[in-house]
């Protein structure tokens, strides 16, 4: 099944003003024939635009275009190629120039290609690392070159992690986060609630692995992950970490209990080790035996089979017996994006190639080939739906399905990219430390959070203006040397 249908789904790379925008026509008279005059010589350039791309296409002129797109050894590299290989055959007057070397996540390598006009025509990144690139005016509004039936066959999860003040900025491929690993060695059944979560690792701790060393429950250093792992805990306790006005709330009586459940899991429970130091640590302890939990993505699942083998087990994670909420770890999504002709120096030709090209990596079938050969759970309904029924290709899918229903969406505001670092620095420092006060240390993350937005200028430490040109597609494009010239009212 091929979703990549070149008719009435693409719109067009031409600009279409946002609706919507409050704008009233003066009424009717003399004095209007200017602005009539003016739809139509707009309405006019705008078919010609089209007919002449359509025409480019159709004379088969060359031209290239620049994908930085990096995929994970084996099945999403094997589909990815095999996707390329497609294309190239249905568009062969279009040359890829393909990075593999740049990886998801990295904001700072795009913004720097931009300012110089030479991003890339497009983009595979995670949903909320494309935000900044979005705020930043550098991408192309996938709101304004598809209509809603094209949106209409992604899972809503999917798109809301690709959405930012209503517009959509990318394309999703798969969406995916966390769940509950375990070693059947040592636990039979997963367990449902965390106090039984709990008593399980205690069950274990203390217990001497197949290589001789002491197993513990469930090893977690607070502050490693950079807070990821941990940002699944807090619904749990009914903790947010931002507020709906983007203001971080760590320092609450609810997220002061989330911080001090994973602080205790080291200090109170002793199920898990102290001198943990890098996530590593915690993976190996998980793979060589000395662990009975971990809390990891589906991107582990092939390593571990295959040092655990039948050992394996995959569980949702659990809900917290005292609250009634579950533990809801952040679903993000990987996509492309698209960047504008002023962020890639693309004429409209090469933008309109880069949609198609999105449009092919993003279709059904490849989909479905990424989770039969990788795992990697789509992001289309249609493809979702194959594979709940062809899970047998993987016996642990029906469990990251069930944990897909209880989750949050990966976080894309501007503001969230304040907590990474600061949550690493401050809740590292406890979990070494040892003896700390919780609610310090929660206050402390909380004032390095609020000094690195002040910093960077993310909201609400922003302009109501410039807050209401986010909102409008139009300008969201100059936003970028809007912040060049501006740095006071918004840096990134």
């Amino acid at each position: 099944m091929d979703s990549s249908n070149d008719g009435n789904n693409n719109k067009g790379t031409n600009y279409q003003p946002p609706s919507g925008g409050g704008y009233r026509p003066p009424s009717a008279g003399k004095k209007n024939r200017k602005l009539v005059w003016a739809v139509v010589a707009v309405v006019i350039i705008v078919v010609v635009a089209t007919v002449s791309v359509e025409a480019y296409y159709s004379n088969k002129a060359a031209h290239t275009i620049t994908i930085w797109s990096s995929q994970s050894a084996g099945g999403e590299t094997q589909v990815f190629d095999q996707a390329v290989k497609a294309f190239e055959a249905k568009y062969p007057n279009i040359t890829l120039s393909i990075d593999t070397a740049v990886n998801v996540g990295s904001a700072s390598t795009y913004l720097t290609a931009a300012h110089a006009g030479k991003a890339p025509n497009v983009y595979r990144d995670t949903s909320d690392d494309a935000a900044v690139l979005w705020a930043s005016g550098s991408l192309i509004n996938m709101s304004d070159e598809f209509n809603s039936s094209y949106f209409a066959q992604f899972e809503p999860a999917a798109l809301n992690d690709w959405t930012y003040h209503g517009s959509i900025y990318g394309i999703p491929i798969n969406i995916n986060g966390n769940a509950l690993y375990y070693n059947k060695m040592y636990v039979k059944t997963p367990p449902k609630t965390i106090y039984q979560l709990i008593q399980e690792a205690k069950n274990v701790t203390g217990k001497t692995s197949p290589n001789g060393k002491t197993v513990y429950g469930f090893p977690y250093g607070l502050g490693l992950w950079y807070g990821y792992n941990a940002a699944a805990w807090f619904p749990a306790f009914n903790a947010t970490i931002f507020n709906a006005s983007m203001y971080p709330q760590l320092n609450s009586v609810n997220s002061t209990k989330t911080i001090g459940f994973l602080y205790n899991l080291t200090y109170v429970y002793k199920v898990s080790p102290t001198g943990l130091s890098t996530t590593n640590d915690v993976i190996s302890m998980f793979e060589d035996n000395e662990s009975a939990f971990i809390e990891e993505g589906p991107w582990m699942q092939a390593t571990f089979e295959s040092y655990l083998g039948n050992n394996l087990g995959v569980a949702p994670l659990p809900y917290n017996n005292v609250t009634g909420s579950w533990v809801e770890p952040i679903w993000g999504s990987i996509g492309y994006v698209v960047s504008n002709s002023k962020a890639s120096g693309a004429n409209p030709t090469q933008i309109w190639a880069s949609i198609q090209f999105v449009k092919m990596m993003t279709n059904i079938t490849n989909q479905e080939l990424l989770f039969k050969e990788a795992g990697d759970f789509p992001s289309a309904i249609a493809a979702n739906s194959w594979a709940v029924a062809h899970n047998s290709t993987d016996p642990f899918a029906k469990y990251w399905f069930e944990q897909e229903e209880h989750t949050q969406i990966q976080p894309n505001y501007l503001a969230f990219n304040a907590y990474w670092t600061p949550f690493n620095t401050q809740m590292y420092a406890l979990y070494v430390g040892g003896h700390g006060n919780i609610t310090q240390a929660a206050n402390a993350l909380e004032q390095q959070i609020i000094s690195t937005m002040k910093s960077a200028g993310y909201p609400p430490f922003i302009s109501a203006t410039t807050i209401s040109l986010l909102q409008t597609s139009s300008v969201s494009e100059n936003i970028f040397f809007f912040a060049e010239s501006y740095g006071n009212v918004i840096r990134l």
